[in-house]
């Protein structure tokens, strides 16, 4: 089966009979790319006497980040120039970072932890550069981290305003009623009438049940609260 793509365009390396890998073709692989392009590797069927064919054949790179990656190569059903043909996965990890990554085969049994650890053969390195890329990228992450923080901003700024109203910031007095009241800008917080003072200082009783009792100022004799 022909796994898609123009095989003569395609980013190619090579497996050489000394185990190197080498680009024959290459071609500019950008940041966050999906491989639409697509990179090839050309293996030959035998090393000595090992059948490589009858083994999964698995890419072994650090990014740039130093975290470690295997990814499972998709074999062709078909010959290629009498090589072995080989795809990385469009979905691979390889372009989330610019740079130079540095790969190499591992040729195993099976994908279990300890063929990878000890594969029946591997190659030389193979330099493989990711092209930066400057689209800005707005992750799902960091759109979950600003919904967080414009929430607690509005939170916080509902409890602000929660305060402000609760927060005297006015005294008026009417002769007519002779009713002294404390105002939150124009809301009247609570009331008091000179038969509410004790010792000449009012008591003023507001929505929550709570009394404040204004100090008089002793040299002007003035209510501050």
């Amino acid at each position: 089966m022909f796994l898609g793509g123009d095989v003569q365009s395609m980013y190619t390396i090579l497996m050489n009979n000394d185990k190197s890998l080498i680009a024959s073709v290459r071609t500019t692989i950008y940041q966050r790319e999906n491989l639409v392009d697509k990179i090839q590797f050309l293996c030959p069927q035998k090393y000595d006497d090992v059948n490589l064919a009858d083994y999964v054949a698995v890419l072994k790179y650090v990014d740039q980040g130093n975290e470690l990656h295997f990814e499972v190569l998709a074999k062709d059903s078909e010959l290629y120039k009498n090589r072995l043909r080989y795809i990385l996965p469009v979905d691979t990890k390889l372009t989330r970072f610019a740079g130079n990554v540095s790969v190499r085969i591992l040729f195993v049994q099976d994908i279990s932890y300890n063929s990878l650890l000890n594969p029946v053969l591997k190659t030389g390195d193979n330099i493989i550069t990711i092209t930066k890329d400057e689209t800005i990228i707005y992750s799902p992450d960091v759109a979950a981290s600003v919904s967080v923080l414009q929430n607690r901003v509005t939170s916080n700024e509902k409890s602000i305003d929660e305060l402000k109203s609760g927060k005297a910031d006015n005294i008026s007095y009417d002769n007519k009623s002779n009713q002294l009241s404390l105002k939150s800008g124009d809301i009247v917080l609570g009331t008091a009438t000179l038969e509410d003072c004790e010792e000449g200082i009012p008591i003023v009783d507001i929505g929550s049940g709570n009394e404040i009792t204004p100090v008089p100022d002793e040299e002007d004799n003035v209510v501050i609260l």
